[in-house]
Parts: structure tokens; sequence; C-alpha cells
């Protein structure tokens, strides 16, 4: 019994410690899963931001501000200065012999202390007359410059060391009198115009600044810029803002150099639009500056009847600023449009629209009724074109025939002459 019991004794030992075997190997791994857990636990705690006691929370990561991007500018002359565009002020639109050209910065030249100085980028420049020429003095360098159709020049001036500055005179006139009949003198008036843009290329397309008040210096609120104009025929540029835009984007402008060399800009972060622009008229171009209305934006474009143009905008409300119109036969301008007589559009985020200029216009006049005469003047003709534009400098191809409509039956009355 006692071996019988002995070996019983053995035996429930044995399997007492396979038992206690066994619990620990589950002790262990369940130790294991819930440390692991523990860490995974931990590891998604910081992934969503909360914090174990005491350790502070990771802040969420900020979006990458847009990448500022720097151009080289490059100088193009313009090939008309005399019609380059832009913020027409009170000056305007002047027709003279046939072409239609925008009043620049007007110089009276001759004899007089105060005459024939202009400051240009800071620096005295002199213009004065000697027999029917014109003399252009600037940081010790003179010009003479001759009678060239209605102007002079241009004349390219070495403002410093590496850049040039191309000034037009594309109007000017100089006479000569005498003083009691003896002391020969001469005196003049001049316009003033800058004679070339400064250009890069964004997004595919050329873009060019455009010095309008011809100081030298490139600055927003003064100046004008052109996307996708050609330099030279029908120029047109809108007033420089903070933005600018082109068929695929809008970027703001961070930093123009004042003297032109180079630009810095990026993308604009805020919602935009597309506005679609085309031209009704086969035989004729159309260049024209649109703004919106806060005067955030403003963009020119050049117009065909085989060439449309797409801008991408903010959303808001635009209008036609002004324009010209260019005949590639005749090569010459033939019209212009003032600012503020066309429709506005708008334009929400994400939307498209499109407008439409030119034909067909409508003709419209004034008529006057007394003692038995009807009387029509040239001053109250109205040509507007199919967005509500208003052309003004057109030229007529002859002289207007007037009928009478009444019940369906035209009864012609004369012709309008001129003269």
């Amino acid at each position: 019994m006692k071996g019988e019991c002995g070996a019983t004794t053995v035996r429930k030992g044995r399997w007492l410690m396979q038992r206690w075997k066994t619990a620990t190997r589950l002790v262990c791994v369940a130790a294991l899963i819930c440390s692991a857990a523990s860490v995974g636990c931990a590891r998604q705690a910081e992934q969503r931001g909360s914090a174990v006691e005491g350790a502070p929370a990771k802040a969420p990561a900020m979006a990458p501000a847009p990448a500022t991007a720097k151009a080289k500018l490059e100088m193009v002359a313009l090939g008309s200065p005399q019609s380059a565009l832009c913020r027409p002020g009170s000056s305007g639109f002047r027709v003279i012999g046939s072409d239609v050209i925008y009043m620049g910065q007007l110089l009276a030249v001759g004899s007089g202390a105060s005459e024939g100085k202009y400051a240009l980028a800071g620096k005295e420049l002199k213009l004065g007359v000697r027999g029917a020429n014109l003399l252009v003095s600037y940081e010790g360098v003179s010009s003479k410059l001759e009678q060239q159709e209605m102007g002079f020049g241009p004349v390219t001036l070495q403002i410093s060391p590496g850049r040039s500055y191309v000034l037009a005179i594309p109007y000017g006139s100089v006479y000569q009198y005498r003083v009691l009949g003896v002391f020969p003198q001469s005196r003049g008036d001049v316009m003033l115009r800058s004679g070339a843009v400064q250009r890069f290329e964004l997004d595919g397309q050329v873009v060019s600044f455009f010095d309008a008040n011809t100081d030298g210096y490139y600055r927003a609120g003064d100046d004008g810029v052109a996307i996708g104009v050609p330099a030279g025929r029908c120029s047109v540029f809108s007033p420089l803002g903070k933005l600018m835009a082109t068929r695929r984007g809008v970027y703001e402008i961070v930093r123009l150099a004042e003297d032109g060399s180079e630009v810095e800009y990026r993308p604009y972060e805020g919602k935009t639009a597309k506005l679609s622009f085309a031209w009704g008229a086969s035989e004729l171009e159309f260049c024209a500056a649109v703004g919106s209305e806060d005067g955030g934006l403003s963009f020119a474009l050049p117009l065909s009847s085989v060439q449309g143009a797409e801008v991408t905008v903010v959303p808001g409300r635009y209008n036609l600023l002004y324009g010209l119109v260019y005949s590639p036969t005749e090569k010459k301008l033939v019209g212009s449009v003032a600012g503020g007589n066309a429709g506005a559009v708008e334009v929400a985020a994400g939307e498209s629209r499109s407008v439409t200029f030119g034909g067909p216009y409508t003709f419209a006049f004034a008529v006057t009724a007394a003692g038995g005469h009807m009387g029509i003047h040239s001053s109250g003709f109205s040509l507007r074109g199919r967005g509500g534009e208003k052309y003004e400098n057109f030229g007529w191809a002859s002289e207007p025939q007037i009928s009478l409509l009444s019940g369906g039956k035209s009864t012609p009355l004369g012709k309008m002459e001129f003269g």
C-alpha cells in the first residue's frame, strides 16, 4: 500500500507541476498581449492627438504656404507707342490724321527756365529745340531727333548701368518765330510715352508691364499690365494691381521691382471662376481692358473673330473698362471704346460665363422736329455692340443714307453730307 500510495503521490505531483507550467505560460502570453495592446493604444492616442497624462498634445500639421516664384523681365519695344492705352483719364483719345491716339504726358519745349524739363526715374530729362529738330539730354548724353510723321524719336536712354529705357515721342511739333522781327526763337509741344514693355512668360502666355505715366518706375496703382497682348499694334493695358490673371490661374504679385527688372509672384489661394470673351466682327480686331467693380483684378486681352480668350478670375462683377479697335487690312486703329458704358457680367465661384463684343451693332440717333422740318444732328449718333459697349472715334465708310419708314414703306430722304 505504501508503494502504491507513494506512486500515486508522485503521479499527482507530476500532474500538478504540468498544470502549474501551463498556467504560467498562459499568464505570460496574456501579459504580452496586454503589453502590446497598451503600446498600440498609446500609439493610437498619440495619433488622435490624445495625450498621456502629463504629456502635451501634438498640434495638427499646417498646410504649406504657396511657393513664391521669381522671374527676370525682358525689355521689348512697342511697335505703336502712340496708341498704347492704359488708364485713359481726362486727356482721352484724339483723332490725328487717320490715326486714333491716346494723349500721354504733354510737355512744352522752347524758351523759358521751367519749360522742357521732365523727371524720368528720379533724374532730370531736358528737351530743347534747335531749328526743326528736337534735342533730348539725359545723364550727360544728348540726342538730336528729327521730325517723323506726327512726332519724333524714339530714343533709348541709359538710366543706370545695365538698364535702358525707350522714350517715345509719337506726337509733337516745333515751330520758329522771330521776336521784334529780328531774334529767331523756336517753340513746340511734344507728347512723351514709354516706348517699351517689361515682360516674361507665365502659363504659356506673355505678361507685359507698361510704364503708363512715363515716370521710369513700375508701380501698382500707376501703371498697366497685359496678358497675351502683342507688344505693338493694338496695345491695351489694364490697371496694374496686386493680382494678375492668366487662362490657367490667378496670381498675387508679391513684389515688382521699380526698375522693371524682375517680378515675384505666387498662386492666389482663394476661390476662382472662369470668364470667356469673343469678338463678333470678322474684319477687325479688338483689344480690351476688363476689370472687377471692386478694383481687385483687371486684365487686358486681344480678341478677333478667330481667337477668343478665356481668363481665370476671382468671383465678382466685371466691366469693360476701355478698348481699341484695329483693322489688320488698313493697319491702323479705326475706333475706341470709352470706359464704364458696357453691361457688367457677374460670375460666382466655380462658375463659367461668356461675353461677346462687336457685331451685330445697334445704330441709334436723335431726331428733332420743328416747323414741319425734321432734323438729325451728327452729335446724336450712337454705335453700340452686342455687349452694350459704345464705340467712339470710328470712321464712316460712306455718307449715311436717311430714309423714313412709315406703314411698312421706306421713303428715301437723302444723305447726310460731311463738312
